[in-house]
């Protein structure tokens, strides 16, 4: 294969490939530096940065996050750049990005305990030479994805292999313009997945010795709905017949053991000139959701026909001799004990569309699934038409042009803001820094919070009810973590230019400075708790909302509530209307909604929606980083599937034990909210970051409200 060949190539060469460097990185034997050294480079780099790995392994037992757009991560061209995550402690991903224009080259990835790269919500995405595998071999506590493009448009895979992934090797999801190509996955439970995504082609791979070699899905209950106009050609698929590790629950833990090439759901799919051999349930087949069961009732956008799909021209051999799970289910239906080369289930659209063709299909059965099997039949028949072709994809995309750099320095330490008086751990506002408090805080390691806000001289907010506030340029956001009554770190929002940067600073022993810290730490507090510091980067994760990142607390719902300014206590939004802080009138603040204390008095609906809004939602609402999921935990949310209830996630990978819904009414535990939200394991817990302890009593507050849910059967 090409992959192979140009590693052997290459591998003689004696250039490194690190002329260009803006940043060059060495392995340092010591897992807190290495992490330090790599994560500081992400987070002061500026777009068109190319920060490169010396040959040799990194040691990390944290995850790596970027969220600057234009930057490539480049290893050694001899091979040899390993970066280790074996004991990982903190964050779900190996290397977590969510920036435009990113570019990984020649890097191994080992031992995450998470998904090995992530990148999401990123326009031009380009891996190449990038190797992800877990040196337990295939194991159902490895990380879900090797690769894992999700909500990206333009993406390039190649000369890339993955190993061992308990979901997939390689996994595009809820993108467009993919290009999957010259790459190995082997040892996983699925090689390569292209899932609710558009406009694709996957060729010339090998997936060999996995669970299922390839899967086209298209699935419920997602915010990108359908998949469409996948081509697979040209890959050699042979002897996917391992034993499956998957997750209970998770959708690839349905599909057979022994699978070449499945496709469910699907439209406008052409897998052609493909070399299908020795798997033993299935080699290749084209099936409707309906067939693992009706999700409408639940979702009844979601179309579960596959239409306009071409088969064709597929080299097939050894194909389904010992069909296992559901394959042999489906044999044992029509009295067989194999499975033909090609399988089709026989659902057609009851409204139409474009028939789907089997052409030169070795044998082949229509199962005639949806009249319980009992018209099955080895004949083509009307299926055997000729499809649409499909276009071939360019051969690369082109990068998003970097944005030129900004002028913004941020300080090295707090006090040089003049934001207080007199001694800085006094917190003493100094004329123009307001101070201000939630309704709900964000759990922080049971870490109390100091918040303020600071405007430029004349700005003004833009007010909003219900949505987020519009601040002016110049305009920075104060706050103050602290254990009892020690300080732990200050983190700064600051919009600068138009964008939003977050700084932290890390407050020293004496408590007379904070200092910038880009890479994040985990710090003992006087107390002896351990407490996890996030990097400059994990705070844009929280705060993103598609790729920008933006304010969470400063918002109707939040600052609805009083505070003592001195005089008494008064309403905060009445109180900075009445400095004229707005630019223009703003509703009296008795009649705006609100937050409540989640651990206060109120009913429990409300202080749980409450405490979800705070904790979760910045992530589980649209354009947030977990937006994929379709799981919505902001306020707006009713209380049905959108909110978890009887919800099957479809990628939650190990993340979700044993357990299949994320919320089942009236049984806490045996909801996957709970589950994670008491879990201290990295790959499990939620909220990832930065916490490194569970929130009980958080977790307590959504166990009475899921507790006192009607209770359903959730099937």
């Amino acid at each position: 294969m090409r992959f192979f060949l140009a590693c052997m190539l290459l591998a003689g060469c004696a250039d490194d490939g690190f002329s260009d460097c803006t940043t060059t990185l060495s392995p340092s034997g010591n897992a807190d530096t290495d992490h330090d050294n790599i994560q500081t480079a992400l987070g002061d780099a500026r777009p068109g940065d190319v920060i490169c790995f010396k040959r040799g392994t990194f040691q990390l037992h944290d995850e790596l996050d970027l969220t600057t757009p234009n930057v490539e991560l480049r290893g050694s061209l001899t091979g040899g750049s390993v970066l280790d995550f074996a004991g990982q402690a903190h964050g779900a991903n190996g290397v977590s990005a969510m920036a435009d224009g990113f570019l990984m080259s020649w890097l191994t990835i080992k031992n995450t305990a998470g998904d090995g790269v992530r990148i999401s919500k990123a326009d031009g995405v380009t891996l190449r030479h990038v190797d992800v595998s877990w040196d337990a071999g295939p194991m159902s506590t490895n990380g879900g994805y090797g690769i894992y493009p999700t909500e990206c448009s333009h993406v390039l895979v190649e000369y890339c292999r993955t190993r061992g992934a308990s979901d997939t090797g390689i996994y595009v999801g809820q993108s467009r313009d993919i290009i999957v190509r010259d790459s190995e996955v082997s040892e996983n439970v699925a090689g390569i997945e292209i899932e609710n995504s558009y406009d694709a082609e996957v060729y010339r791979n090998r997936a060999h010795d996995n669970v299922a070699g390839i899967l086209v899905f298209s699935l419920p209950e997602l915010p990108q709905r359908g998949c469409a106009r996948v081509s697979v050609h040209d890959n050699q698929v042979d002897g996917n017949n391992l034993p499956s590790f998957a997750p209970p629950g998770s959708i690839v833990s349905q599909v057979p053991a022994g699978t070449g090439i499945m496709v469910i759901s699907a439209s406008d799919t052409e897998v052609h000139d493909n070399s299908i051999t020795g798997n033993e349930s299935i080699g290749a087949a084209l099936v409707s959701f309906l067939i693992v069961h009706d999700p409408r009732d639940q979702d009844p956008a979601y179309d579960p026909y596959p239409k306009g799909n071409w088969f064709h021209d597929n080299s097939l051999s050894g194909n389904g001799e010992m069909p296992q799970g559901m394959a042999d289910i489906i044999a044992a239906a029509f009295g067989a004990s194999a499975v033909e080369q090609v399988v089709w289930d026989g659902t057609v659209d009851p409204n139409g569309g474009d028939p789907n063709c089997f052409h030169n299909a070795a044998t082949f059965r229509n199962l005639d699934f949806p009249h319980s099997y009992k018209g099955a039949t080895t004949e083509l028949g009307a299926a055997g038409c000729a499809g649409k072709a499909i276009a071939a994809l360019p051969q690369s995309w082109q990068r998003p042009g970097a944005a030129p750099p900004s002028s913004f320095v941020p300080k090295e330490h707090l006090s040089e803001y003049g934001f207080f008086m007199g001694p800085l751990s006094m917190m003493q506002p100094a004329p123009g820094v307001m101070p201000y408090e939630v309704n709900a805080s964000l759990f922080a390691d049971g870490a109390t919070k100091n918040r303020f806000l600071v405007l430029p001289a004349g700005g003004k907010i833009h007010f909003d009810p219900t949505g987020r506030w519009t601040f002016p340029d110049g305009t920075t956001l104060v706050k103050t973590f602290a254990s009892g009554s020690h300080l732990i770190e200050t983190r700064l929002l600051m919009l600068r230019d138009g964008v939003w940067w977050t700084q932290t600073y890390l407050w020293d022993d004496a408590q007379t400075e904070a200092t910038r810290l880009v890479p994040g730490r985990t710090v003992t507090l006087p107390s002896g708790m351990q407490y996890r510091v996030p990097s400059s980067d994990q705070c844009k994760t929280c705060h993103g909302h598609d790729t920008i990142a933006l304010p969470l607390g400063p918002r109707t719902r939040q600052l609805n509530r009083t505070h003592d300014y001195g005089a008494g206590p008064e309403n905060q939004i009445d109180h900075l209307a009445k400095l004229g802080a707005f630019d223009g009138a703003v509703p009296a603040a008795a009649t705006l909604e609100k937050l409540v204390d989640p651990f206060g008095s109120d009913d429990v609906n409300t202080r749980a929606r409450s405490y979800l809004e705070a904790n979760c939602a910045h992530c589980h609402s649209d354009g947030g980083f977990a937006s994929s999921t379709d799981l919505r935990l902001n306020l707006e949310t009713p209380v049905g599937i959108d909110l978890g209830i009887c919800r099957n996630p479809n990628a939650a990978g190990p993340g979700s034990g044993t357990l299949i819904y994320d919320v089942v009414p009236g049984k806490p535990d045996e909801s996957i909210l709970i589950y994670r939200m008491t879990s201290v394991d990295p790959e499990t817990k939620m909220p990832p970051l930065p916490a490194l302890t569970d929130d009980m009593m958080g977790a307590d507050l959504l166990r009475q409200f899921i507790a006192q849910l009607p209770a359903q059967t959730c099937q």
